[in-house]
């Protein structure tokens, strides 16, 4: 078995120099090469897997060793039928959990990353105290104008948003080395670990939600806990677990996720270390996110697609850097933001924006110049680039080309 995680029990090298396991197979892929070959009993191997999937939420050793001797298969041949399988199954089921979505919301539907309220937004704080954007009536009625909220009312997104600014300085990291009470880490392995779970997250089809809250989450954990070298790559999984299972209809498995470490953790150790950091943490988890904010301003720009890409890829590119810690996730996303229009030829930062965003364009200039230098470092680097690379991918004709910050123009 190849080794697919950044780090082994000695901290090996980044993913990125391995080759991504193939047992994720796409819904219309065809079967495993190991059932092409006519060796095998396609149809009869696969119906068995299926009685071993229903039947189990995972693969029990025992089951993965009959299937060795009676098909004369690899151990590793074994794996890919199961996530085969597996990733069918999940498909059916998500299939039919939309359907039964969109006959729940009907025309109010909304997905998760234009809502305007998410689950995360009602997290801990006063929620009573409303934030008001302007005392000005004709501005509150240009907003409502401007944004368009698909039947939510505007006093419930000022009520969120009040919510999601208060909850943010209560998890607030600015000014603080997350890494000052473990000694034998650095912010390298950092961006090695988060880099692996922008491509554990591509592998699995996870929510953008469900990787950014694993990534506050690992950063709280290791801000307040001694973390050694060897279980940093622990925290990660476990966190993107955690994640998993608060945001998605149907998180993987923990076998899921140590398989995809290569092992290097079993199912006791993952569950075991939950616990501990849910104990660390206090069990506060529901952190927000640049995603809770960003959804918010890009109400502003439903049709202007390309600054919403842009936009995200940006925080998704920052993510890995130290800076990122030092900001806000509502000043990660305002910058991102800023800096998509400033790419952009057709938009502007107006002061309705920063009436809504609550900040204006001089407030989050240092950032966005930070987030466009990891753009440029992202946009030439050969390693640890995933997040630029699922970016460009998916939005190859509409992502912008580097450029250096002092070529750019005001936004203003």
């Amino acid at each position: 078995m190849s080794t697919t995680g950044p780090f082994s029990r000695a901290f090996g090298q980044s993913i990125q120099n391995r080759r991504l396991p193939e047992h994720k197979a796409k819904s219309n892929a065809p079967i495993p090469k190991c059932l092409q070959r006519g060796y095998h009993n396609a149809e009869k191997v696969l119906d068995e897997m299926q009685q071993t999937v229903q039947a189990h939420s995972y693969l029990p050793q025992e089951k993965s060793l009959e299937f060795t001797r009676k098909y004369n298969l690899s151990c590793e041949d074994v794996k890919k039928i199961y996530f085969f399988v597996l990733k069918s199954k999940k498909d059916k089921d998500k299939e039919k959990a939309y359907r039964s979505v969109s006959r729940s919301y009907g025309e109010y539907q909304m997905s998760r990353q234009e809502s305007a309220a998410s689950f995360m937004s009602m997290s801990e704080g006063d929620v009573s105290e409303t934030l008001e954007f302007t005392n000005d009536d004709s501005m509150k009625t240009r907003l409502q104008e401007l944004v368009q909220t698909e039947g939510v009312p505007h006093d419930y997104i000022t009520r969120i948003y009040s919510n999601l600014k208060h909850s943010e300085t209560n998890f607030s990291l600015k000014d603080k080395n997350i890494i000052s009470k473990s000694p034998e880490l650095n912010f390298s392995m950092r961006r090695i670990l988060i880099d692996w779970l922008h491509e554990v997250s591509q592998e699995y089809a996870l929510e953008w939600q469900t990787l950014l809250l694993a990534i506050q989450i690992t950063d709280q954990y290791i801000h307040l806990s001694t973390v050694e070298k060897n279980d940093l790559q622990l925290v990660g999984v476990t966190s993107l677990w955690m994640a998993a299972k608060m945001e998605e209809i149907h998180p993987p498995s923990v076998h899921d996720f140590t398989y995809i470490s290569d092992d290097a953790y079993n199912f006791s150790e993952v569950m075991n270390f939950e616990s501990q950091m849910l104990k660390k943490l206090d069990w506060n988890v529901t952190i927000p996110t640049p995603l809770d904010f960003l959804s918010h301003f890009l109400l502003f720009f439903k049709s202007e697609p390309q600054i919403n890409d842009n936009a995200q890829m940006f925080v998704d590119i920052f993510l890995q850097h130290k800076e990122y810690t030092h900001y806000l996730p509502s000043e990660v996303a305002a910058a991102a933001l800023l800096l998509s229009i400033m790419y952009s030829s057709t938009v502007q930062w107006t002061p309705e924006l920063t009436t809504y965003s609550g900040y204006n364009a001089e407030d989050i200039r240092n950032c966005s110049r930070k987030i466009n230098q990891a753009f440029g470092q992202a946009e030439k680097r050969n390693k640890i680039r995933a997040a630029y690379l699922k970016h460009y991918r998916k939005h190859k004709n509409s992502i912008y080309k580097h450029v250096k910050w002092n070529k750019m123009q005001a936004p203003l």
